[in-house]
């Protein structure tokens, strides 16, 4: 970004807004006790109060649809992105996002003052103030800074000791109160890694330990399963899921509803845009912003978008590469009779021409099933979201 451009861009957002962060982000500190105040109307001003306080945002919601009104929350909880799907007893069935970002920010007055005017999602936690959601997104890429994570390839970052709170603060925007005392909420989980180790245990840990102080009864559920549970229906659950994250990809082969084998590859989106803002020499979150405004990766128009394409096309041929290894080598992997459908999901099977790259490669590999359908989902984003919420109500 040029300083003239940059020059506008504080312009409109006010000559003070240079303020409103910290020079770089917080150091670590270590977590202390953390609970949740009541919530705030959006753009509330923070006041100096208890150590975890917050206000939520008018981020957006994806279109309500009608449908039966039944107990039960669905929640997938990805490296970028938290969705719920529950359904209210006027009988309308909604899809609540949130992004899975966080930004320190100065906690002064003018400060203050500006969350206030903006409308933004903010947290106070252990003393340290936060912009949360897409605000933080905002606010980064205007500044060139890069957003801080509360997850990492798929579980809690271990580098941000504020990680469990912050989760703690998204998770409840987007799911809400219970309906009822110990309403199930059916939430994702990544299968353990092929490709390195990871401790999902903790994780998953946390995760019921969250949902149970907010009042649920957690049931978590295998992440490329809940694909399974929303697509292949009509398929009697025969086939394979595939969930693409920002921190990795979870596969699941199932047949008549079985699990039959579940898998996880530890890259994602995360590692796309990590890697081109390196080559490029530009913040992170510039590169996501870019891929989320709409490209093609078989079709780049400029530096930026090629170096985006490049590395997305590496990243379909490591996960497709090591799917059909998993396939090869694991005496456990069904043997399908007749051609299945294979359905992807997720943010980053969305951008344009991934699922003709992933065409392409199924032709260079010797797939060891055959494949009557190559498939993306029709609300890729909230396919998970949809498959734990139709395994809550089926166990509510």
């Amino acid at each position: 970004m040029s300083g003239d451009d940059r020059k506008r861009k504080l312009k409109r957002y006010g000559d003070d807004l240079a303020r409103f962060l910290s020079p770089k982000p917080a150091e670590p500190v270590p977590a202390k006790s953390f609970e949740p105040a009541p919530s705030v109307a959006p753009g509330s001003r923070p006041s100096p109060g208890p150590r975890s306080s917050y206000a939520p945002d008018p981020s957006p919601t994806m279109p309500v649809v009608s449908g039966p009104a039944k107990n039960g929350v669905g929640l997938y909880i990805g490296t970028s992105y938290v969705l719920s799907q529950k359904s209210f007893a006027d009988g309308l069935i909604s899809i609540n996002r949130e992004r899975n970002a966080f930004l320190k920010v100065r906690d002064d007055q003018s400060t203050n003052e500006l969350i206030s005017k903006m409308g933004m999602m903010w947290a106070r936690v252990n003393e340290k103030l936060y912009v949360i959601g897409d605000s933080a997104l905002k606010l980064a890429n205007i500044f060139e800074r890069s957003t801080q994570r509360p997850m990492q390839i798929g579980v809690l970052n271990p580098l941000e000791h504020d990680s469990i709170a912050i989760m703690k603060i998204i998770i409840g925007k987007v799911t809400g109160s219970p309906k009822v005392k110990n309403e199930i909420c059916c939430f994702s989980v990544p299968a353990n890694p092929f490709d390195t180790y990871m401790d999902i245990i903790y994780y998953q840990g946390i995760l019921e330990t969250i949902l149970s102080d907010m009042g649920f009864s957690p049931i978590p559920l295998n992440e490329g399963y809940a694909v399974i549970l929303s697509e292949l229906e009509g398929e009697s659950y025969t086939g394979l899921g595939i969930s693409c994250s920002g921190g990795m990809v979870n596969v699941c082969a199932s047949y008549k509803s079985i699990n039959m084998l579940s898998f996880s590859i530890a890259m994602g989106g995360d590692w796309i845009d990590n890697n081109a803002a390196t080559a490029l020499a530009i913040p992170v979150d510039k590169v996501t912003e870019i891929k989320e405004s709409g490209m093609n990766i078989l079709s780049p128009k400029n530096r930026e978008e090629e170096a985006i394409s490049i590395y997305y096309k590496h990243f379909i041929h490591y996960f497709m590469e090591k799917m059909t290894q998993v396939f090869s080598v694991n005496n456990k992997a069904p043997q399908f009779e007749e051609p299945i459908t294979v359905v992807f999901s997720g943010g980053p099977a969305v951008i344009g021409g991934f699922m003709d790259a992933v065409n392409q490669e199924t032709q260079k590999l010797r797939m060891p099933f055959r494949i009557k359908k190559l498939t993306i989902s029709e609300n890729a984003s909230a396919t998970v979201a949809h498959g734990c919420y139709k395994n809550a109500i089926l166990l509510a």
